[in-house]
């Protein structure tokens, strides 16, 4: 399926973010039980709790309604970015060099492993570079999938 450009969504977001004392972590169409899923991650220096989700997501709700910048039904989902969270960009990324991540590349990329997991040694020249047991793996990040911490 082909989800709605998040462009048209990120402006609101990211001022019910600011109004709420957040931060957008990362935003992510999916489809879970046949149900189309806009889903936002939120964060605080100080971490979040329910009553600032379920304010986020309140006012989310209604600023999106009253702008109907989506297209499609959806369900909005809301949460905190977690322990294991996804890393959407190269920057998140730099923020935890030493850290182990799972990385799954896009179908698109020449090698045959698509998926692997190892610390995070550097990020360089758009590329991530992992530690993978003996080997080192030098990834495009234009080439990734998705990259998610894993907690040890």
């Amino acid at each position: 399926m082909a989800y709605p450009d998040l462009k048209n969504v990120q402006p609101v977001l990211e001022n019910v973010a600011s109004e709420c004392g957040v931060s957008i972590w990362g935003v992510e169409w999916t489809t879970e039980d046949g149900r189309v899923i806009l889903r936002v991650y939120v964060e605080h220096e100080n971490g979040v709790n329910m009553e600032t989700l379920t304010s986020v997501t309140r006012k989310l709700n209604l600023r999106l309604d009253e702008t109907d910048p989506v297209p499609c039904t959806y369900t909005l989902e809301v949460s905190s970015p977690g322990l294991e969270r996804r890393l959407f960009t190269l920057e998140q990324c730099s923020r935890y060099v030493g850290s182990v991540v799972k990385v799954k590349c896009t179908p698109e990329v020449p090698q045959a492993r698509k998926r692997f997991k190892g610390r995070l040694a550097a990020v360089e020249e758009e590329c991530l570079v992992l530690e993978d047991g003996a080997d080192m793996a030098r990834l495009p990040f234009s080439q990734v999938a998705t990259a998610h911490l894993v907690y040890e």
